[in-house]
């Protein structure tokens, strides 16, 4: 009888950077914050949970396209065929190799991102008819305002149905998968196959210096770069051959024209020339 294969080496990543922890953690509070202020009919600390709520949310935002690489957007969304498949094998117990969130969960992201932002917008126009309303209730009028506070009461609601599915989805993963979803959230770190690349945590705008930069390697580096290499493995050059310290000079269409332009500007003046005296 052969021998189950045994599982691979493990080392421990640090996948989540600390702005999106505290991020995180601080919605929890402040969604609960809400709840509790509404319920216990504090509407001064219920709109100052509402402003800070915002704030986290425009924060949020900017971080996911600005961010590190588990953050943004583009980084860790997938397409719905992608949640779909992912959620067909949430009962099958397998080893963690997500390195941010899964295509399930980062659809799930993105639905209480935009719950929330529908929430904060509805509650700037909203009243009560007694004697609280939004700061831009008075420009959207009191018709609209009294919608607009209708939809925000049932898009709470349905926060509260999408943070019961993220609390659920979470016990399914320790319970069936054997994965803790909260230790990560919490200390940044996770443990992964050694053969999964670290992601990179250091904010879109800061780039490596090209200095520190490692010739054998193309991520993070120039275009430039990245085609010597290439070129390199088909022949067609080789590093050496091209400084990657000074790209090559590209001439586009507009740049071809207006050298052709200027050239046949200077030849007809210096054909034409000043008039010479006579004599």
């Amino acid at each position: 009888m052969r021998d189950a294969d045994p599982p691979p080496a493990s080392r421990p990543v640090k996948v989540w950077d600390l702005p999106t922890r505290i991020f995180h953690w601080s919605i929890v509070l402040l969604v609960f914050a809400s709840w509790l202020t509404n319920r216990l009919n504090q509407m001064d600390l219920h709109f100052l949970s509402g402003y800070t709520l915002m704030g986290l949310l425009i924060f949020r935002l900017i971080w996911g396209v600005l961010g590190s690489e588990t953050s943004r957007f583009r980084d860790f969304l997938s397409t719905p065929a992608d949640a779909f498949d992912h959620l067909r094998h949430l009962f099958v117990r397998e080893l963690d190799q997500e390195v941010g969130h899964n295509a399930a969960g980062a659809w799930m992201v993105l639905a209480l991102l935009a719950l929330l932002v529908v929430q904060v917008v509805t509650g700037l126009c909203s009243n009560d008819d007694v004697m609280m309303e939004g700061p831009l209730a008075k420009y959207v009028g009191k018709d609209l305002s009294d919608r607009l506070g209708t939809i925000h009461s049932i898009n709470f609601k349905l926060i509260e149905l999408a943070v019961l599915a993220h609390v659920c989805a979470v016990l399914a993963y320790a319970v069936f998968k054997r994965q803790n979803l909260v230790r990560p959230m919490i200390t940044g770190i996770k443990l992964l196959p050694a053969s999964i690349r670290a992601p990179r945590l250091r904010p879109n705008w800061r780039r490596p210096s090209r200095t520190r930069r490692d010739p054998t390697r193309c991520s993070g580096a120039p275009w430039w770069e990245r085609r010597c290499r290439s070129q390199a493995g088909t022949g067609a050059g080789t590093p050496s051959s091209i400084s990657p310290s000074r790209p090559p000079v590209r001439r586009g269409a507009s740049d071809r024209l207006w050298r052709r332009w200027r050239f046949s500007a200077r030849r007809t003046w210096r054909e034409a020339g000043p008039a010479r005296p006579d004599g």
